[in-house]
């Protein structure tokens, strides 16, 4: 069974909650889609009644990322961190 780690990945790449995917197939599409996945980030983060600020939006990304330590390798999560920033940038840049 998926931990909420990989479930919650997954749902943010788009997959269903019966989709069956192994690590490796999260770190590929992690890897593949890191402009949607950071997008998916952000509107969760801006979503969150915790964020209030594009500064909170970047810190409730950093905890996601963090979470996924032992899923995807550095260099995916600091393209997507680069890409979140980004986003949140562009959505919210009083930041």
């Amino acid at each position: 069974m998926p931990s909420a780690t990989q479930r919650r990945l997954a749902r943010l790449l788009g997959y269903g909650p019966h989709a069956i995917l192994t690590d490796g197939d999260l770190r590929l599409a992690a890897a593949r889609e890191r402009t949607r996945l950071a997008a998916e980030l952000v509107r969760e983060a801006l979503a969150s009644d915790d964020v209030t600020s594009a500064q909170g939006a970047g810190l409730f990304v950093e905890e996601r990322l963090a979470e996924w330590s032992d899923l995807l390798p550095g260099d995916t999560r600091r393209a997507i961190a680069q890409a979140a920033n980004e986003e949140i940038q562009r959505r919210a840049p009083e930041a």
